[in-house]
């Protein structure tokens, strides 16, 4: 998903990136066996490391929002996957309107992805 993530997004990416020893290798030889982000140079992965048996969602985003360096930032997980152009208008957005402090999002999903019974 973070691929297709990378595809969309065009803007700086920190992620946060949870898992054991072996998951966080298995990540870190996929990254050097495929093209993953394509050679961008906007891309920042922090991992981790599982530490007991609850998923520390909190945590996560911290990490990943403290690591970012821009004025503006667009939250989200690896299952949103923004609509293609999307950073570009956000942009002219940010620009129009400087006094604005938080722009609501909203999400749909793509039916033509669900199954269909």
């Amino acid at each position: 998903m973070l691929d297709e993530l990378l595809d969309s997004w065009k803007g700086r990416v920190s992620a946060a990136i949870y898992g054991t020893d072996a998951e966080i290798s298995q990540i870190e030889k996929y990254m050097t066996a495929t093209r993953f982000a394509r050679g961008r140079k906007n891309v920042s992965l922090h991992a981790v490391f599982k530490i007991g048996k609850y998923y520390p969602i909190n945590y996560l985003r911290n990490v990943a929002l403290n690591a970012s360096n821009s004025e503006f930032v667009f939250v989200t997980d690896v299952g949103f996957i923004p609509s293609t152009g999307l950073y570009k208008t956000l942009r002219n957005v940010v620009k129009k309107k400087q006094n604005n402090r938080v722009l609501v999002i909203p999400a749909f999903e793509n039916s033509s992805s669900e199954e269909k019974f």
